[in-house]
């Protein structure tokens, strides 16, 4: 990021290519291998769509989706037992413990009640740090992380669209196809077959 000078690098390898196995093998112990988490797949999926935007909201979002993925990371290296040390802010806690709760629960119903419940805030707190942290409202964030799951099975799994549908938007498996088409310009299926065209 230009404007703070701060530079963060993460690789990621989704199987053991030859370069992988090189890079392993000259920084030895240096390399951990953990499994991509969907979290973390959505953070990364959404700082891709966020750094082609120049604008100072675009840049904010970004060093926020790149913080969140430095912690899972982190998170994951650390013994069990062990957290990291407290954010300096209770508003970067509270994003933390909302994006987890909703990340655990992308494949149910879930309303700005149970999130409340949760993390022990009143639903009008959620919305506004929602609003002030993504730019968005709990809906389309919400809508916006299931499609990004539904888009990672499509890619990845041969589990049937109906299937994708009802598990990613359930009750409102219909709701899917339209965002879908809204957000990527193409249905489900064809998405699938171009997706994996190359492969």
């Amino acid at each position: 990021f230009p404007s703070s000078k701060k530079c963060y690098c993460l690789l990621f390898s989704f199987d053991e290519s030859d370069s992988a196995r090189r890079l392993k093998a000259k920084m030895g112990n240096g390399i951990i291998t953990l499994p991509l988490t969907t979290a973390v797949s959505f953070y990364i999926n959404r700082l891709c769509e966020v750094s082609e935007d120049n604008s100072g909201e675009s840049e904010r979002e970004a060093q926020l989706l790149t913080e969140l993925i430095f912690c899972s990371v982190v998170n994951a290296l650390l013994p069990e037992g062990r957290s990291p040390a407290p954010k300096s802010t209770s508003v970067s806690s509270h994003i933390e413990k909302i994006e987890t709760v909703i990340n655990d629960s992308l494949m149910k119903k879930l309303t700005l009640k149970d999130i409340s419940a949760a993390v022990h805030l009143s639903t009008k707190q959620i919305s506004r740090i929602i609003e002030r942290e993504y730019g968005c409202g709990y809906a389309e964030l919400l809508s916006s992380k299931r499609l990004a799951k539904a888009e990672m099975m499509l890619k990845n799994t041969d589990i049937s669209i109906s299937e994708i549908a009802e598990s990613t938007f359930p009750g409102s498996a219909s709701y899917f196809y339209i965002l879908f088409k809204k957000k990527y310009g193409i249905s489900p299926l064809r998405y699938r077959k171009e997706s994996r065209i190359f492969k």
